[in-house]
C-alpha cells in the first residue's frame, strides 16, 4: 500500500508519464487503498451519536468531504471560489492529500480526499477552511459552518458512486443541464480530458471515469 502522496501517484500513475488505471483494474487498486472485511463505507446513520455527526478518518483510504457555507448562503461567487482553489493547492502538497474529485456548488462542497495517514485529511481541511475563512470574510464571524463532514470509503464502488454523486449535484441543484456545463467541478477533466480547467486534480479520478 502507498505511505505517501508521492508513492501513491507513482502507484496510479499520471497522465503525462503512463495511461491510467482502467475499470478492469479495480481488484489492484481496491489492494493499493487497502480492503476492509467489510469492503463499503460507513452509513450516516452509524456516525450519529446523540444526534451529533462524528467524523471518522482511515489510514490509506479515500475520503468522502462535505463543508458548508454558514446559513447556507449562496455566497461562493469567482472570487472566493478562486481563493479556494489558491488554498487547496497550497495545503494539498503541504500535508500530502490527493485531490480525486470535487464540486464547488454556491452554499456547499464536496470532495473525495485520499492522504496515507488519515489525521492528515483532518489537518488539511482545518488549514483550508481556517484560511478561506479568513481571507472570505476577515474581522468578521466565520465563513464556513464549524465542522465539516467526513468519513472514510472502504470500496471502490461506493468511490465510483460518490463521484457521480458530486458531479450529478449542480444538475439536482437544477443549476446546469448537465454536469459537463458547470465549471467548478472534476467532471470536464475525468470525463472530457480538458486540460484548461479551473483546478485540476490527481490523476486517479481518471481510474472511475
Amino acid at each position: 500500500m502507498p505511505t505517501d502522496r508521492e508513492s501513491f501517484l507513482r502507484c496510479f500513475g499520471s497522465r503525462a508519464q503512463a495511461a491510467l488505471p482502467k475499470p478492469r483494474d479495480r481488484e489492484s487498486l481496491l489492494r493499493c487503498f487497502g480492503s476492509r472485511a467489510e469492503g463499503v463505507a460507513p452509513e450516516a446513520h452509524r456516525l450519529r451519536l446523540m444526534g451529533r455527526w462524528h467524523n471518522r478518518y482511515a489510514d490509506g483510504c479515500v475520503h468522502f468531504c462535505t463543508f458548508t457555507v454558514q446559513g447556507w448562503h449562496p455566497a461562493l461567487d469567482r472570487d472566493m471560489i478562486d481563493v479556494l482553489y489558491s488554498e487547496w493547492n497550497r495545503a494539498r502538497e503541504r500535508f500530502g492529500i490527493c485531490i480525486l474529485a470535487y464540486v464547488v456548488m454556491p452554499d456547499h462542497v464536496h470532495m473525495l480526499l485520499w492522504s496515507s495517514e488519515g489525521r492528515n485529511i483532518r489537518v488539511f481541511l482545518q488549514r483550508t477552511l481556517g484560511e478561506t475563512s479568513k481571507r472570505l470574510s476577515p474581522g468578521k464571524c466565520k465563513f464556513w459552518k464549524e465542522r465539516p463532514r467526513v468519513f472514510p470509503i472502504y470500496s471502490d464502488d461506493i468511490v465510483k458512486e460518490k463521484i457521480e454523486y458530486i458531479h450529478d449535484n449542480p444538475v439536482r441543484r437544477g443549476l446546469a443541464g448537465t454536469s459537463a456545463e458547470w465549471r467548478d467541478s472534476s467532471f470536464r477533466q475525468l470525463a472530457g480530458g480538458e486540460e484548461a480547467v479551473p483546478f485540476r486534480c490527481d490523476p486517479l479520478v481518471g481510474a472511475f471515469g
